[in-house]
């Protein structure tokens, strides 16, 4: 196992499939890995604290022969996203983009799950052997599929749009009161800790405004840790399952960024925040097939 610090480096890498879990900090991949790859490792430095910013400082040039699996908004086919000064338009750098974010969303779990991604992965994969694949999951990333009683915070729907209301796409180009209260937090969070802000609401009789907060306030700190594990621990096993299937060529799973997960009363992620080692620091895998 190889311990450097050296930058991610994605686009100058040689890969065939290029798995990313969502928000996967590399002390965390560190402890589990072992259960279901084998594999050389290293810590490798994200450029980005968030799956935006990593997307624009990763992706910077047109790659003909990449397909992206995206389970994330920010990286879609529909639209440019904007942010900080700064816009992505997937559809500019990729050959394709799916959209599992918009079609892919399943509404009891409030999240798109690693079976759905492997479902399309090994269909698509098959038919364009010749290009290169990029298999985004969304976990270990919030909502925590083992968690039973989480209130999910349900952002986005798969519905079809009915008259009158925003469309998935809308919400991500046009800002409202809600974008407006987030950027307002946002930067609040930069002085005051997640937790500091939350015990004050709470005290307060204020109710919680966020999927994090919400859980936070059912299963505390140590709730959350141990549901984030447990929600690698699922993405691992279904990764696992999908490169048993998949034809020769070399397999790398990383991550877009990391994750607090209570570190300076932190929690989540955030590009706002300093480049963190828990936000920053995530695995790089060479699977071992």
């Amino acid at each position: 196992m190889k311990t450097t610090n050296k930058p991610q480096n994605i686009a100058n890498e040689d890969w065939k499939y290029l798995i990313i879990f969502d928000a996967c900090r590399y002390d965390r991949f560190q402890s589990h890995y072992k259960k279901y790859f084998n594999g050389v490792l290293e810590e490798r430095v994200s450029p980005g604290r968030d799956t935006f910013e990593w997307l624009t400082q990763t992706w910077k040039e047109k790659y003909e022969d990449i397909r992206y699996i995206s389970t994330v908004p920010f990286c879609n086919s529909k639209n440019k996203i904007k942010g900080h000064k700064i816009e992505f338009s997937a559809a500019e750098h990729f050959k394709k983009v799916y959209d599992l974010w918009d079609w892919g969303w399943n509404n009891k779990k409030g999240t798109i799950l690693p079976q759905t991604v492997n479902s399309v992965a090994r269909k698509e994969i098959l038919k364009y052997p010749e290009h290169r694949f990029v298999i985004h999951y969304i976990q270990p990333h919030a909502p925590y599929l083992t968690f039973k009683d989480s209130e999910l915070l349900k952002i986005f729907s798969n519905k079809k749009n009915e008259k009158g209301k925003k469309s998935i796409s809308d919400k991500f180009k046009n800002p409202n009161l809600t974008d407006i209260y987030r950027w307002f937090l946002t930067k609040i969070r930069i002085i005051i800790s997640d937790e500091k802000i939350w015990k004050i609401k709470k005290n307060l009789g204020v109710n919680a405004s966020t999927r994090m907060e919400k859980d936070w306030r059912k299963v505390g700190s140590e709730g959350i840790k141990k549901f984030y594990d447990e929600n690698l621990l699922v993405v691992m096993r279904h990764a696992k399952e999908l490169i048993s299937h998949l034809p020769p060529g070399k397999v790398i799973i990383s991550a877009d960024h990391g994750e607090f997960l209570g570190e300076e009363e932190r929690w989540g992620h955030n590009r706002n925040y300093p480049p963190a080692k828990e936000l920053v620091h995530v695995p790089w895998l060479e699977v071992e097939r």
